[in-house]
């Protein structure tokens, strides 16, 4: 079971899920100009603090695919995430690693409308499942349906994770990956992780988190 931190916004949350040791972390690339929390700047200035993690620039379909792979280059990032809403028909050439793609699975038959629609597609993907709700069970369900579907690599969801709910982590399970959230710090450099340890705390007993 791999670990993913998504759209990381100042070097005090990267440097706290770094230190646990995720596989994966994520920025929100802004289009050059637009006024973000996080900038390209940023980005260069927070990968240079770290090492260890695949990164991963997520991008709005406000993008064509042409300026994402630029933009990733650029940026020395190393994989590429969109959510279920891009013209995915404008991804015309070979991915030197699979794509993530977001699905928002509170909404319903969300799931199934994005499986229809990449079906035609040929590129290896991973699948982030996102919902604001902590129903373990609910992604039970999920994941039996998509154990057969074709061109997915790994599953990620991305919920609010609680110690009760990290008791139940498989670490052995390695087509499931976990998500955590980047959030506002209180003032630079300053931020509380309370919440966050008691899980990861879990996640280290069963040889998920840690080095």
């Amino acid at each position: 079971m791999q670990l993913f931190a998504r759209k990381i916004e100042n070097l005090t949350d990267a440097r706290y899920f770094a230190a646990w040791n995720v596989d994966f972390m994520s920025f929100e690339v802004p289009a050059i100009g637009q006024h973000t929390p996080i900038s390209h700047a940023d980005i260069t200035e927070i990968k240079n603090w770290l090492s260890g993690p695949n990164y991963v620039g997520e991008y709005s379909m406000n993008f064509s695919w042409d300026q994402i792979v630029e933009l990733n280059q650029q940026l020395g990032l190393d994989y590429i995430c969109v959510d279920q809403f891009y013209p995915f028909e404008q991804i015309d050439q070979p991915l030197s690693h699979p794509l993530f793609i977001q699905c928002q699975v509170d909404e319903k038959d969300s799931l199934n409308s994005l499986l229809n629609q990449i079906s035609p597609f040929t590129f290896p993907y991973h699948l982030i499942l996102h919902t604001t709700k902590s129903e373990w069970n609910t992604f039970l369900d999920i994941l039996n349906v998509l154990h057969s579907t074709n061109n997915l690599k790994n599953i990620w969801l991305d919920f609010p994770v609680s110690p009760e709910v990290a008791t139940n982590f498989d670490p052995s399970n390695e087509e499931l990956g976990i998500c955590f959230r980047g959030s506002m710090e209180e003032k630079v450099g300053v931020k509380s992780f309370d919440d966050l340890d008691e899980v990861f705390d879990i996640l280290e007993s069963k040889g998920i988190a840690g080095f």
